[in-house]
């Protein structure tokens, strides 16, 4: 493990409950998570929901528990056609069961800077969404997937590569964006 962080993985037996339209799920399914997260707040300054490319009840219920969103990208051509419905569920949430929520950003994942392909889709991404987009990239690396097989974060596993301060520098990023929004909130 790692100290001062708790990882909860899911579980195939739960994808009976993962249903393909969360919307028409009953309340308690959609605000199950929030439920269970309110009674654990006090004992994590943050806690992060990872979930599937997928808008089923798991992600919807994600989205109803949490105060942020961030939309991970891949620059190419599939991941883009799936981030219209990805904020589109997101503005839902928020005008819906979660007004609390709010997108941070877009980040950039996987990015291979020397395909075309990549630079070419970060280029309009950037141009269609503005600041909206993270100035961190997360890089495509070989470090991240051995650190995944060691089971150890790559900030541990090669804390000097590329992808261990470009995840140090998206956390950073992160923080302030959560920093700016609470400020604006604030006054």
């Amino acid at each position: 493990g790692v100290d001062r962080i708790d990882v909860i993985a899911g579980s195939l037996t739960a994808s009976r409950y993962n249903l393909p339209e969360p919307f028409a799920a009953p309340v308690e399914l959609q605000t199950c998570l929030r439920s269970f997260l309110v009674e654990v707040l006090g004992e994590y300054n943050y806690i992060l929901i990872d979930n599937p490319p997928n808008l089923q009840l798991a992600n919807w219920a994600s989205l109803v528990a949490s105060d942020y969103s961030l939309a991970p990208i891949t620059p190419e051509d599939y991941s883009s056609m799936s981030l219209s419905p990805a904020l589109e569920a997101v503005r839902q949430a928020a005008d819906g069961p979660n007004s609390r929520l709010h997108l941070l950003g877009l980040v950039l994942t996987l990015v291979q800077p020397r395909l075309g392909v990549h630079a070419a889709y970060e280029r309009v991404l950037r141009e269609l969404h503005g600041d909206a987009v993270f100035g961190t990239r997360i890089p495509a690396s070989a470090d991240v997937k051995e650190a995944i097989s060691r089971r150890l974060p790559v900030t541990h596993y090669k804390p000097r590569g590329a992808s261990a301060k470009a995840f140090k520098a998206l956390a950073e990023e992160i923080l302030s964006r959560i920093e700016a929004l609470r400020h604006k909130e604030a006054a």
